[in-house]
């Protein structure tokens, strides 16, 4: 991607260095080529620079709208599912802040708040049952939306884990 946006940008300022005046001389008396009407309305070098430097910021505008329009095309086409599946995403280092005297997968009654359409979902109570012989995570809640059952993983190396949540019909 970043390879990308700089060829982007070097091509934007290729175009930006080379500019054409017309061209060459028709030979006899050294009349010019190109557009006889043109006037340069820059006289001074001052005018130049200002000239070359809105040049550029209009091509950073335009790299900075076209950057804006591909990630949120890629957000569409994702609908918002994770960029890594998850059995990459758990076996990814989270060791941060690990109590490691403490197994954290135990079956009961947890809580959970989810991130979606721009807003944090409240927190719902879920039962999870863990089995750890095939690593597999189980459950179901309720929350706004309706009844729901939960399916997933868990990783004991990691200690994370990955949910999926489908709502029951009539619900």
């Amino acid at each position: 991607m970043h390879i990308i946006i700089h060829l982007i940008l070097i091509f934007a300022l290729l175009i930006i260095a080379v500019q054409s005046q017309g061209g060459g001389s028709g030979g006899g008396d050294g009349g010019g080529g190109g557009s006889q009407n043109y006037i340069n309305p820059c006289l001074t070098i001052e005018c130049e620079i200002a000239v070359f430097v809105s040049k550029i910021v209009d091509v950073l505008l335009a790299a900075a709208a076209i950057i804006w329009a591909i990630r949120t095309r890629i957000r569409q086409c994702t609908g918002g599912r994770p960029p890594v599946d998850n059995t990459v995403f758990i076996n990814q280092n989270s060791l941060k802040n690990v109590n490691f005297q403490n197994n954290p997968f135990m079956d009961g009654i947890w809580s959970s708040r989810y991130y979606q359409y721009n807003k944090w979902h409240t927190s719902h109570q879920l039962s999870l049952l863990f089995n750890r012989y095939s690593y597999q995570v189980s459950g179901g809640g309720t929350d706004e939306i309706g009844s729901y059952i939960i399916d997933g993983i868990f990783c004991m190396r990691t200690f994370r884990m990955c949910l999926a949540k489908v709502y029951l019909v009539g619900t």
